[in-house]
């Protein structure tokens, strides 16, 4: 059982470490470090920085991340808010908090833990934890496409986020209550399609179990739409993640044409996704 004395010393040491990060948080010469991450980086690039109240943190305004490859990430804002306990978490290399992403139709909430902090080659993420809504249509422009709607997302992932074989948990992802996903699909560089147009895939609902860096798809449906079906396969995790191999088969049918359900194969990257 802890003695009184060993609780005092890590009260006192908690209350030491937020009073300091409390004072660094807040007097941080947050501009010049605005300026030094836009002259030092183009990969990324921030608008303004500075402390957030509730959650008490860091908030960062109009972060635009440009990937060598691929297209332009934009967050209208970002908070970065540590766990009350991070002061324990720190002592053996740790650090727990949250992460606050907002774009101009989604929010999405990652509690997360990373480890090995003081030393930044072997950093990584060891737990994640992320809810929020996100817009079909964000979603969809990653393959140059079009959507409507909003989606329900929910991931829970543990293992060494640098090490895709470790990596185990689940994926949830559905229809919002009120609306229906609606897809518009056309040809681009990265998509062949055999038929563009607007389409209704009703309320979607996937499940998805990841272990030993494979996500596999146990459930996928849509219903209600003018495109109904379901689909299974799989998607080998890779680092980076827009390289994880994919391997998907769907079932569908549509009420827009008397042809008979279709079955269409999906294979390549995420980043080049082929149909076959």
């Amino acid at each position: 059982m802890m003695s009184s004395k060993l609780k005092r010393f890590f009260l006192l040491f908690i209350v030491f470490f937020w009073g300091v990060l409390f004072g660094s948080v807040i007097f941080f010469p947050w501009s010049n470090f605005v300026d030094f991450i836009n002259s030092k980086s183009d990969i990324i690039h921030i608008e303004s920085a500075g402390f957030s109240f509730f959650p008490f943190g860091v908030k960062l305004v109009g972060v635009e991340i440009r990937p060598r490859e691929g297209k332009e990430i934009h967050f209208k804002e970002m908070k970065i808010s540590p766990s009350l306990f991070s002061p324990l978490y720190l002592v053996f290399g740790k650090f727990k908090g949250s992460l606050k992403l907002k774009t101009e139709q989604s929010v999405l909430t990652i509690n997360f833990t990373a480890k090995n902090i003081f030393r930044p080659e072997k950093m990584s993420l060891s737990s994640v934890y992320l809810t929020g809504d996100i817009s079909s249509e964000e979603l969809m422009s990653i393959f140059d496409l079009g959507g409507k709607g909003n989606l329900k997302i929910e991931l829970k992932l543990n293992g060494d986020i640098r090490t895709p074989n470790s990596l185990e948990g689940k994926f949830l992802l559905s229809s919002s209550d009120k609306d229906k996903t609606i897809i518009v699909l056309k040809n681009t560089n990265k998509l062949h399609v055999p038929v563009e147009g607007e389409f209704s895939l009703g309320k979607v609902n996937a499940e998805v179990t990841i272990k030993n860096g494979v996500m596999t798809l146990d459930r996928f449906e849509m219903r209600g739409g003018n495109i109904e079906g379901s689909g299974k396969g799989s998607l080998i995790i890779k680092n980076p993640f827009f390289e994880s191999q994919i391997d998907l088969t769907f079932e569908l049918k549509t009420n827009l044409l008397n042809i008979p359900s279709q079955t269409i194969r999906l294979k390549g990257t995420l980043s080049s996704p082929k149909i076959g």
